[in-house]
């Protein structure tokens, strides 16, 4: 009842006239918090079909799917080949998929200070207006200093990206599949440019603090095994 409440509250924003263009839902995917949250949930995440994942929450949300893209770090091959080469073909498959993009970064000890000049560079790239370049590298440099070495840039990759994306009108409305609030800046940033915005996750590590400011659904085990698995043979 909460959850209908919560879309039915913003349901007004299809009158606004988001999606009166074609440009469709961009779904953007936080592989490494997705895959600690659905391993807590006792979830297998090899389980998961990606394609069918991002399709279904756009039908849960009511939203015309147009386009995944998936980030996830690749793990140094000195941890474990077994670990490495099984996750570099995951990836492979992932790009096979159709209208997805995977974008990785690998593993690597940074410091924060290296976080936050690459992040600058990165922000500097984006083909934007003056006035927008600085809105958007004050968003992200102001929150970079509460960045852990684990993370590795990948979450201010994917931020970024969402960020850039809409500035440019690429997307009517964007999903985020994360539990991590760390988002929530990005994600009214692009709120604020005339954008609708959702976030998906199972319970398990969907921070309170990202269902609380942003339109959410939380996917149940049940849901995910009934439209959301692989077909094995």
């Amino acid at each position: 009842m909460i959850l209908w409440f919560r879309l039915q509250r913003n349901a007004g924003l299809h009158s606004r006239g988001f999606m009166e263009s074609n440009k469709g839902t961009h779904v953007f995917i936080d592989g490494n918090n997705f895959y600690h949250c659905l391993s807590r949930s006792k979830i297998r995440p090899s389980n998961i079909d990606f394609l069918k994942l991002s399709n279904f929450v756009c039908r849960k949300f009511g939203l015309v799917y147009s386009k995944t893209c998936y980030y996830n770090s690749i793990p140094n091959i000195s941890q474990g080949k077994e670990r490495y080469y099984a996750h570099m073909k995951f990836l492979e498959q992932l790009r096979k998929l159709h209208s997805f993009e995977v974008k990785t970064r690998k593993l690597q000890n940074r410091s924060n200070l290296e976080l936050v000049n690459q992040t600058d560079r990165e922000i500097s790239d984006i083909d934007i207006c003056k006035n927008c370049i600085e809105k958007v590298r004050n968003y992200f440099t102001g929150k970079l200093d509460k960045i852990q070495e684990k993370e590795k840039g990948i979450d201010v990759m994917l931020a970024i990206d969402m960020v850039e994306k809409a500035i440019k009108n690429n997307y009517d409305s964007v999903v985020l599949i994360s539990g991590d609030a760390d988002f929530n800046p990005a994600l009214d940033l692009i709120k604020e440019n005339g954008k609708a915005v959702f976030v998906a996750s199972v319970f398990h590590g969907f921070s309170n603090e990202l269902r609380q400011r942003q339109r959410f659904i939380v996917l149940s085990s049940q849901e995910l095994e009934a439209h959301c698995f692989k077909q094995f043979f």
